[in-house]
């Protein structure tokens, strides 16, 4: 397959669970952070103009 980037990156995502009850605003949701992340850089890649690449 042919790509036009090389790089390559690891991220790890970690999340803190949270009782429903006792302290729901304690939680961390490392899935949403990762799916956010994964946006964005779409979007970056989605917004360059061909010169750039």
């Amino acid at each position: 397959m042919r790509t036009l980037s090389r790089a390559s990156m690891n991220a790890t995502f970690t999340g803190r669970a949270a009782h429903a009850e006792a302290g729901p605003q304690s939680g961390v949701n490392a899935l949403h952070a990762a799916s956010l992340t994964a946006t964005g850089e779409t979007s970056l890649a989605l917004t360059r103009s061909t010169s750039d690449r």
